[in-house]
Formats: C-alpha cells, structure tokens, sequence
C-alpha cells in the first residue's frame, strides 16, 4: 500500500514540474541565474524522487551533480556582461544545492509521516543530514563551471587581441 502512495504522490506532481520546466524556458534569456536555480532544483528533485537509492557517496549526490551542470550550462548560455562568471556559478550551485535539499528533506519527511507518525524533528534531521553535503557540492561545481568560462573568456580576448595586431 505505500509503495502505490508514494507512486500516485509523486505521479500528481508532475503537472507542477511541468509548469515550472515551462517557466524556466520561458524566461531563461531574461533571468538567466533564476531559470538555472530553478532547473537545479526540478533536476535534482524529480531524480531523487524517481529513484532515491542511487548515490555514489551521498543520498542524491548524482542528482545535485546532474542537476548543477545543466543548470549551469543554461545559466552561462545567456550570461549578461555585468554577471561575473565565478560569481554567478557560486550562486546558481548554492542556492540551487539549498532549495534541492529542503525539497528533498520535505519529500522524505512527508512519508516518514505517513508511514509513522508525525514528527517535526524528523525534517530537520532530513535537512541536517541532506544540506551540508549538497551546499559542498554545489559551491564545487558552480565554481569550477565559473572559473572554466573565466578562463575561456580570458583565453578569448587574448585571441582577440592577437588577430587585431
């Protein structure tokens, strides 16, 4: 009986996944780091609710790791003048590792307390043991992303300057 719960609640969300997967399309041009926090989350989200066993070091490690480079690569495809590139790859990994995490520690919270009993403290043991680990690797892979786009930015104008003499 759980296990047709846990596949019916994670069935009726996806036309909430879907208006925000059409959301993140729509405005990515015009915000781009909000639509790479965004995608980081669903990403990450939707996997460790498809198939929640699969990690290689912590629970939802390949999801955060997936999730974090698409996100970036999104976010970098329409990077504005002014946004730094380290900078803007701290803030998608982070914020985008933040919000998986809480939405993961509700997810796992939600039917512990259908399966038990309700438990407030349970959420933030979830939250205790998830964050730590997904705001490491988040800030990881936001900044190599960055310094690796600050590095071909620089290696461009070097190019650039070279053909100009």
């Amino acid at each position: 009986m759980a296990i047709s719960f846990v596949v019916a609640i994670t069935l009726s969300m996806i036309p909430f996944i879907a208006i925000v997967s059409i959301i993140v399309f729509l405005i990515h041009a015009k915000y781009n780091i909000i639509s790479g926090i965004l995608l980081f989350t669903i990403i990450a989200f939707v996997g460790f609710m498809i198939y929640p066993q699969l990690f290689v070091i912590w629970y939802g490690d390949i999801y955060y790791t997936i999730g974090g480079i698409s996100a970036l690569i999104l976010t970098f495809k329409n990077l504005k003048p002014d946004q730094l590139p380290i900078k803007t790859g701290l803030k998608v990994g982070i914020i985008g590792a933040g919000i998986s995490s809480f939405l993961i520690s509700i997810y796992q919270w939600f039917f512990y307390t259908i399966l038990n009993s309700f438990d407030i403290i349970i959420l933030g043991i979830n939250f205790a043991y998830f964050t730590p680990f997904a705001l490491i690797l988040g800030s990881i892979i936001g900044y190599i992303y960055g310094y690796i786009k600050k590095k071909q930015e620089e290696d461009g104008e070097q190019e650039l300057s070279l053909i100009d003499m």
